[in-house]
């Protein structure tokens, strides 16, 4: 019996060791199993007008970490990244005239996230398939709260246009603009110090 018992656990040993190399080494297109590569690629950031992407082309996790150093922070800022333009236009009635006014304000905004998409997938471990979705998550989440807090807050450029004159309404929409930017900001200073272990 106690050796039936060291036979069984050595046979799930090596079961497990198997198993676990699978999932290391192999490429995930020689695997008889229901993953589609091509899938992760497709990223939806709700709010988003569009989403680009730049290539990594690296084998593993080290490879890839190390080519968005260089692709995402070191030339648009960031691993992924969200950009937008916000833009405003209202008529001045009576202008020059102590009666002048501000009507029919209208704000505008393009935003676009940007997000790093592995090309060599198919050639990667399961291991490497598995990080690099749950990556892709994290970053189509992280810049959709950056979206979000566009999308909560562009209306106050308006709001702070309309409060103004003719003479301070567009310093009073770049204002505005600018504490959207600065809570974009705070965002991602408080993410970095979670990340940091709260220091």
């Amino acid at each position: 019996m106690k050796k039936f018992i060291n036979n069984t656990i050595l046979f799930l040993s090596f079961i497990v060791i198997a198993l676990i190399c699978i999932i290391i080494f192999v490429p995930v297109k020689y695997l008889p199993l229901d993953v589609n590569p091509d899938a992760i690629h497709v990223v939806t950031v709700p709010g988003a007008q569009a989403v680009e992407y730049y290539d990594v082309y690296g084998k593993n996790e080290s490879e890839i970490l190390q080519e968005m150093k260089t692709k995402g922070v070191g030339r648009i800022g960031g691993d992924a990244i969200t950009s937008y333009d916000i833009g405003y236009k209202f008529y001045k009635f009576n202008p020059d005239t102590p009666e002048c006014f501000i009507r029919d304000v209208e704000v505008t905004y393009n935003v676009k996230v940007v997000i790093p998409r592995w090309v060599n997938l198919k050639e990667a471990s399961l291991a490497d398939v598995w990080w690099w979705e749950s990556t892709v998550k994290y970053f189509a989440y992280h810049e959709g709260v950056h979206v979000q807090i566009l999308l909560d807050n562009v209306g106050s450029v308006k709001t702070a246009i309309e409060a103004g004159n003719c003479e301070t309404a567009a310093a009073e929409g770049d204002k505005a603009i600018k504490a959207i930017q600065q809570i974009e900001k705070d965002y991602d200073r408080e993410v970095t110090r979670e990340m940091q272990g709260g220091i």
